[in-house]
């Protein structure tokens, strides 16, 4: 019995094992995959901006609007839209802060010079071609800074398109920052709900095609560490990767954990910016219901096997008595006692052989 209950709790913890495995798995493609959506939203919206009357007509008027941040709408999720004309100087632009308020001294950054950002030098430079988007990675952005913008987190992916007349001739640039906070908020919703479906100690990574960290909710490790270059973390940022496997904590904690894994695959025309998002639950953790039964049923089984020593030393010892009852019976008919008699009594087969030896005795007597 022992031996099928240990089977049993092996059975159990690998069933836990791809049960949260596919849980995890679920989450980081659900995340990977929103973040590539909203993205690729991006990635077009910022050429239907870039191609509108109203941004060929290079006026600063109420077409760069950001009502609505994060909340829906056209330009849910930026963090800021500008406008740049062919010499390097902002037109018009607008910014949020966190609550998706209007930051008023972003108005003021007219006239500003942006001619030496990357931006502006690949929308001048021909290195964008039609249809397409200039996509800058996850990083500080200083424009934001420059137009008041820059309380807290200014992690921004950029956005940028080159604005042409009628004639394919280059007249200005458009740009938007997408802000990062919505991947950060989406992702650290998602851990809480992990959390609350009972994997208490889940964790979730978001880390660049290099294995920089962006985001991780506690804070563990810190944003902008790279992670140890183990084979696991190989294997999830490569292209395409998606997976699960049972590793050492990617970022550096003691024990093993069971890790899922997603790298981003880009939406549309957009082609991702190879982010993979890494999701963890501690293997003790997971498996805690399959230890917990090995663990009863050890304990059941010492407990039979005690039961059924104590049983086999009360036979043995009734055994035992009986067989010097007889031991003794025989002594004394050796020696001549024909009187001696045997007990007649327990089990019919011990019955039957002591009226056997006692009617030997008997018939022994009347020779």
């Amino acid at each position: 019995m022992t031996v099928i209950g240990v089977l049993g709790s092996r059975t159990a913890a690998a069933t836990l094992v791809e049960e949260r495995q596919a849980e995890l798995s679920e989450v980081a493609g659900e995340i990977s995959a929103t973040a590539d959506r909203i993205l690729g939203e991006r990635y077009g919206d910022t050429q239907a901006f870039a191609r509108s009357e109203a941004a060929k007509s290079m006026d600063p008027g109420p077409y760069l609007r950001l009502d609505g941040h994060r909340h829906g709408g056209v330009c849910a999720g930026l963090r800021m839209m500008a406008v740049a004309d062919r010499r390097g100087r902002l037109v018009a632009a607008r910014a949020v802060d966190r609550e998706g308020r209007p930051v008023p001294t972003a108005a003021d950054g007219a006239g500003l010079e942006v001619a030496d950002q990357g931006w502006f030098k690949a929308a001048v430079g021909g290195r964008i071609a039609d249809g397409e988007t200039f996509v800058e990675d996850l990083r500080q952005d200083d424009l934001l800074a420059r137009l008041g913008a820059g309380e807290g987190d200014r992690r921004t992916v950029g956005f940028t398109v080159p604005i042409k007349d009628s004639r394919g001739r280059m007249i200005g640039a458009w740009t938007s920052r997408f802000d990062f906070r919505v991947v950060q908020d989406l992702t650290d919703r998602l851990e809480e709900a992990l959390r609350g479906r009972g994997l208490s100690s889940a964790r979730l990574l978001l880390v660049s095609a290099e294995g920089v960290v962006l985001h991780a909710s506690d804070g563990r490790p810190a944003a902008g560490s790279k992670l140890d270059d183990t084979p696991i973390l190989q294997r999830a940022l490569r292209p395409g990767a998606a997976g699960a496997a049972e590793t050492a904590a990617p970022d550096g904690g003691e024990g093993a954990v069971l890790l899922a894994y997603h790298r981003s695959t880009g939406e549309g025309s957009f082609t991702g910016l190879g982010w993979t998002v890494l999701a963890t639950e501690d293997l003790a953790e997971a498996t805690r219901p399959a230890a917990a039964l090995f663990r009863r049923t050890i304990l059941i089984g010492l407990v039979i096997a005690a039961v059924m020593v104590t049983l086999a030393l009360l036979i043995s010892a009734a055994i035992m008595r009986r067989l010097r009852a007889y031991s003794a019976f025989a002594g004394r008919v050796a020696g001549g006692d024909l009187t001696a008699r045997v007990r007649t009594d327990g089990a019919p087969e011990l019955r039957e052989l002591s009226g056997h030896l006692n009617d030997m005795a008997a018939n022994l007597r009347h020779l």
